[in-house]
């Protein structure tokens, strides 16, 4: 597909104590821009807890930049201090300091607040940009919906998750352009591909008749490698492909839930009305406002999708029908307990259901008053009485766990889409989830149980949502000021 509009000008790789990984990163990207002739600048923004680390870092950013001739911006400790110096007539430093908390969310901020008004791809530094096709790709446009639709097949080793795919010389920053930015009705009008609507939902169907907006945000490109999941057991609730996947053979079941290799990819462009956010490889039209990453630590992208959604109420995003490889340094085999999800509660799935409960009420469609609503309904929560927070707090994740024990129960009677090795493992997830709900160490976020009692952890959680609130609140002034490029920090 050609481009249409306007094109990714950067690309911002995020890193933390991985120079090795790092250097092999910045080696594809290069390789990708140079044999493609793109102008994209290169940002890596680095969050090592190590100097040394980050000194190495530096090091082979500028090693790659002279090999290859191309520009490296490297952002480490000292840039960061002064974006917070440019930036500190606008919110207090502690704010700052949360937003760019030296982890993968303050990484992403800072990219977020350099590229406002781009569109920019994020990749994390164990991602290879080596492009990867089907065998069976298609020139063609699906307008989905909500179950997944790419193909998936599980794997015990890294070296197995290619054997579906083959070597593409394809631009990776122009399959991401070909939609990226777009808007579905131009998408379905512009005839350059077939458009196939079997699967769209009625927003979709809407959306490609001119009925409503909805604009692509984010595109996903495939993954073959490391799938990026902390929670394998949440693979007992999937739908779609997914399902069908696992439902294929018990061997392929028992691999999906033992090992974290995968290859994930789309057949074809895919348009999805629900996101499901993962920013291994990620374009995002950042030319309106997108919210802040908080620094949840698990899922902290899943977060981002969600608020995303929450504002911008035209979001859709697009699978884009090629793989790059997400060759991490971890083992292939998950560890730690057999269904960790059902003894113990993620801050970010905890913030996904407040906020989803939140924009409910937003009566504006207007992105940055949605933000800055939803800033608004964070800070009044953190700001009641602790028993108050902690009911409030609870009673989001027993509804979203109640939904999930109703999912599995329609899932039991289902014996045709679900054999009985599923069910098994469904009634065993069933049975631990509800003798865990009621733990105070469930229904505290895990990210907090390093506080000395319980009652200190949800102190440090109410302080924890009062500083996301403010963030949201301050987003885009400092959005807006980022967009008329900093002293220091304009493109290159």
């Amino acid at each position: 597909m050609r481009r249409h509009g306007q094109p990714i000008s950067t690309i911002g790789v995020t890193t933390a104590d991985r120079p090795q990984l790092l250097e092999r990163c910045l080696l594809s990207v290069t390789r990708q821009v140079t044999t493609h002739g793109s102008r994209a600048r290169i940002i890596v923004v680095d969050a090592s807890k190590s100097a040394r680390n980050e000194s190495l870092g530096r090091s082979a950013a500028s090693s790659v930049q002279l090999a290859t001739g191309r520009p490296i911006s490297f952002i480490g400790r000292a840039e960061k201090l002064a974006l917070r110096q440019a930036l500190r007539s606008l919110c207090d430093d502690s704010l700052l300091e949360f937003a760019f908390r030296p982890c993968a969310s303050g990484n992403r901020n800072i990219i977020l607040l350099l590229t406002s008004g781009e569109h920019v791809l994020f990749v994390d530094d164990d991602v290879v940009c080596a492009v990867w096709s089907p065998r069976s790709l298609r020139r063609v446009i699906a307008l989905g919906g909500h179950a997944e639709e790419r193909d998936i097949a599980f794997y015990a080793q890294r070296g197995d998750v290619c054997e579906r795919l083959e070597p593409a010389n394809v631009d990776l920053l122009q399959a991401h352009d070909a939609v990226l930015g777009r808007t579905i009705r131009s998408l379905v009008t512009a005839k350059t591909l077939a458009v196939d609507k079997r699967r769209a939902c009625g927003h979709l169907r809407a959306a490609a008749r001119g009925e409503r907006p909805a604009r692509v945000r984010m595109t996903f490109c495939g993954i073959a490698g490391d799938a990026g999941v902390s929670y394998p057991d949440r693979l007992l609730l999937s739908g779609g492909t997914w399902r069908t996947a696992l439902a294929s053979s018990r061997r392929a079941f028992k691999t999906a839930l033992t090992f974290r290799e995968v290859c994930k990819v789309a057949r074809r462009y895919t348009v999805m009305h629900e996101v499901s956010c993962m920013t291994a490889c990620m374009g995002l039209s950042n030319t309106t406002i997108a919210p802040p990453f908080l620094p949840v630590g698990r899922n902290e992208d899943g977060l981002f999708g969600a608020t995303l959604s929450a504002i911008d109420l035209e979001t859709v995003s697009c699978h884009v029908p090629y793989a790059v490889l997400h060759a991490s340094n971890r083992p292939p085999r998950y560890s730690g307990k057999r269904f960790p999800s059902t003894s113990e509660t993620r801050t970010a799935d905890l913030l996904i259901s407040l906020i989803n409960r939140s924009s409910s009420r937003i009566r504006t469609h207007e992105s940055r008053r949605r933000l800055v609503r939803l800033g608004d309904e964070l800070k009044q929560l953190a700001a009641l009485r602790t028993s108050d927070f902690v009911k409030i707090t609870t009673l989001a994740t027993l509804r979203t766990r109640e939904r999930e024990v109703t999912m599995i129960e329609s899932a039991l009677e289902n014996h045709d889409a679900y054999p009985s090795y599923w069910r098994d493992d469904l009634r065993s997830f069933r049975t631990l989830l509800v003798k865990n709900a009621h733990k105070p160490t469930f229904l505290l976020p895990l990210e907090f149980h390093g506080a000395r009692t319980t009652s200190a952890g949800y102190d440090e959680l109410r302080q924890f949502v009062d500083f996301a609130g403010e963030l949201y609140v301050r987003w885009p002034a400092l959005w807006t000021k980022a967009k008329t490029r900093l002293p220091g920090f304009a493109a290159d």
